[in-house]
């Protein structure tokens, strides 16, 4: 192992631990900020209300943060960092595979890259 694949394992564990970890501080500051806003809200659940859903894409996820429901959108951008972690990971294998000159992993980790953000885009 040579002292760059050392420098991008290293680079790699600190992605995901730090991914993970902003994904758990936006979660429970956003579930904080819901709860004090919203605790002590009585829930009716004898009448079916449908409702759009505002946090499906990133304009309506970033229009909501400033808004009455500020927690519930801080609360899924911890979300949506925690599904970008696995992501940036297999980016940055492919980073050091290509400086590896190994294209068989370089290929199979862009068909996962591909994969996981076509699945991203589609919801």
């Amino acid at each position: 192992m040579t002292k760059d694949d050392h420098q991008l394992e290293l680079l790699i564990s600190l992605t995901l631990r730090s991914g993970v970890a902003l994904a758990v501080a936006l979660g429970v500051v956003g579930g904080v900020l819901f709860l004090s806003h919203h605790g002590t809200d009585r829930l009716d659940f004898g009448t079916f209300l449908g409702e759009e859903i505002p946090y499906s894409t990133l304009g309506g996820i970033f229009e909501r943060i400033s808004g009455p429901n500020e927690g519930l959108g801080i609360a899924q951008v911890g979300v949506l960092c925690l599904l970008l972690t696995p992501i940036s990971r297999v980016a940055l294998s492919i980073v050091g595979f290509l400086r590896e000159g190994d294209w068989i992993f370089t290929a199979i980790s862009s068909v996962v890259l591909a994969i996981l953000l076509f699945s991203l885009s589609m919801g």
